[in-house]
């Protein structure tokens, strides 16, 4: 067995290991993280490739007992269950799934949310579905008119602020580092600065030990009254029951989530029950487009591991020089 796969996406799945299978590689799917500790050494110790989703606890103790894993390839971009400095400090290299189609589904369907929010649709389509002719209907806030805060400015914050542009809003953006140049109308802000002012919060920052619960009950009290919380990227950025207490007080406006703290959402969550919420189940980046490449783009980053090459999308290529001394190859390219 060179490569595990972890049991994710029923189709990917099947996918993933039946290409494999067919050109000579041999895979197995494990049912998550205890199946695989449960395994004995010498089965553990041939394994090369690790295929996983990004919200497994891929920690030492685990790297501890794969001495031959080589490289991690996750098919999503988020990987905050991945310890990256223990798979850089023992060699391992890790990718992950930004392709250029995962990135635009994510930034057009943050906007979409942001509009849906804005514009209020769900409560009218609900309506609507009721039999209802709701009146008045000048309930939606031209984006112009808004001040949008981006905390986070990562690959898919900056299309999202690409996609901002030409509605005149004025943006404000907050992250640890700006990796890349801001448009004309955004500025970098502290983030209590960015959450008293700001009409709309879109949160699309990673998450980490040092992000989790950002957004915490102090800042969500910090957040001006009415505006409108959107969050696309990780639904441990936010205090849950702080921010769904700050909603039944009437302090926010709209909320827009696809992310949860617990996922899948259970049934009874509290935030289920707000009556001004849209809420998708992690889902909202899932386009046809994304759908169809990422499991291609998996699979090359696995054939490359295999044969002595860095994955796709190398999320520590601080890795690659211990890395390149463990497959003994000093032509690996990045």
């Amino acid at each position: 067995m060179k490569v595990a796969v972890m049991r994710q996406d029923p189709r990917l799945n099947r996918l993933v290991v039946d290409t494999l299978e067919k050109e000579g590689v041999p895979a197995r799917l494990f049912d998550g993280r205890a199946d695989m500790l449960a395994k004995d050494d010498a089965k553990l110790a041939a394994i090369q490739v690790l295929f996983a989703p990004g919200t497994m606890v891929v920690d030492d103790a685990l790297l501890a007992r794969l001495p031959g894993l080589s490289g991690i390839v996750s098919p999503y971009i988020g990987i905050e269950g991945f310890d990256r400095a223990a798979a850089t400090a023992r060699g391992i290299v890790i990718g992950n799934g930004q392709i250029p189609e995962s990135v635009e589904s994510m930034a057009e369907g943050t906007v979409l949310m942001l509009l849906a929010a804005a514009y209020q649709l769900p409560a009218a389509t609900a309506a609507m579905a009721d039999g209802a002719w709701p009146t008045p209907l000048a309930r939606g806030r031209l984006l112009r008119a808004m001040t949008v805060g981006i905390v986070g400015y990562g690959r898919i914050a900056q299309e999202v602020a690409i996609r901002l542009v030409p509605f005149g809003c004025r943006m404000l953006v907050h992250a640890p580092r700006l990796r890349a140049p801001l448009p004309q109308c955004a500025e970098a802000v502290a983030l209590p600065d960015l959450l008293a002012v700001s009409d709309a919060v879109v949160l699309l920052a990673s998450l980490g030990p040092d992000s989790r619960h950002l957004i915490n009950a102090d800042m969500i009290a910090r957040i001006k009254p009415g505006a409108i919380v959107v969050n696309t990227a990780r639904g441990g950025l936010i205090d849950e029951d702080a921010l769904v207490a700050a909603a039944q007080a009437g302090r926010l406006g709209w909320l827009a989530l696809d992310v949860f703290e617990q996922e899948p959402l259970p049934p009874d969550a509290p935030i289920r029950a707000l009556p001004d919420a849209i809420l998708t189940p992690h889902a909202i980046g899932h386009s046809v487009d994304t759908m169809q490449r990422l499991p291609l783009h998996a699979l090359d980053s696995i054939r490359r591991v295999l044969r002595g090459d860095p994955p796709l999308s190398l999320v520590n290529p601080d890795a690659v020089p211990a890395w390149r001394a463990r497959c003994a190859k000093p032509s690996a390219r990045i």
